[in-house]
């Protein structure tokens, strides 16, 4: 913790704070798009199973709708940059359980290098008492 703690008290803090944040937007980008992805839609299946309707038209609780996934990663990065920016436009959006849960992981890990960022600011910006001896 003190190496932390020291780590994020100088200048190269915002380095380590922008790497880190960049390293966990693709890996959560990542998780998103495979959990996106089915394996009807993936191209490699040979399943009879994916041939079928039942495949692409989900129902839920009584209501049907066509399961339509991204399978672009740079979009499920966008999801995920946005989510991370706790800004949530809207135009991607998770439709599964697990897509759900990257992204709130993703929204809470915004949260929290956002407090980073803040709190390594404020350590750098402090006013120390040699700073008023200085013009004496």
């Amino acid at each position: 913790v003190f190496a932390i703690k020291r780590m994020l008290n100088s200048w190269y803090s915002l380095g380590y704070l922008a790497t880190a944040w960049f390293v966990f937007v693709a890996m959560l980008g990542y998780l998103c798009r495979s959990g996106e992805l089915t394996a009807c839609e993936s191209g490699q299946a040979k399943h009879a199973g994916c041939v079928s309707e039942s495949a692409n038209v989900w129902s839920i609780h009584g209501q049907e709708f066509v399961k339509r996934n991204d399978l672009y990663i740079q979009n499920a990065v966008w999801l995920v940059f946005v989510s991370t920016m706790t800004v949530g436009y809207g135009d991607v959006v998770p439709t599964t359980h697990y897509g759900r849960l990257v992204c709130s992981l993703a929204s809470l890990l915004g949260i929290i290098m956002a407090s980073l960022v803040t709190a390594s600011f404020s350590n750098m910006i402090q006013v120390r008492g040699c700073s008023f001896n200085s013009r004496t």
